[in-house]
């Protein structure tokens, strides 16, 4: 399924599915105020989606381009998401721990590994 915010989802089997999600509607370079309802729908699509999966037992792998939480690189500590959805987003993931398996995220043209509870 592909919206008109970017995102989409698809199941890959019974057991796993992939769900891309546009993370630069959420970015503090982006303004989200000038386009008010996408980061609410984008968020409100998204638990939609982890829901529909979490009550089959589907794991979940989720995409996104702008990565959440702070980052430190070469740059110095950056935050790329405007704090709103950041919490928005994190109480999705506590919410569907059980369901997300793996978050895969770009933007930093770093490699690095982190995990997470």
């Amino acid at each position: 399924i592909f919206n008109h915010t970017g995102c989409y989802s698809m199941d890959i089997n019974d057991q796993l599915s992939v769900i891309s999600v546009n993370s630069m509607h959420f970015s503090v370079a982006n303004n989200p105020s000038n386009d008010p309802d996408s980061p609410d729908q984008i968020m409100k699509w998204l638990d939609e989606e982890l829901s529909a999966r979490a009550s089959r037992k589907v794991k979940s792998i989720l995409l996104y381009h702008l990565p959440h939480g702070k980052f430190t690189g070469t740059r110095g500590t950056e935050i790329f998401w405007v704090q709103q959805y950041e919490t928005q987003f994190r109480n999705l993931l506590r919410k569907y721990n059980d369901s997300v398996s793996v978050i895969i995220t770009g933007h930093t043209h770093i490699s690095y590994l982190e995990v997470s509870n």
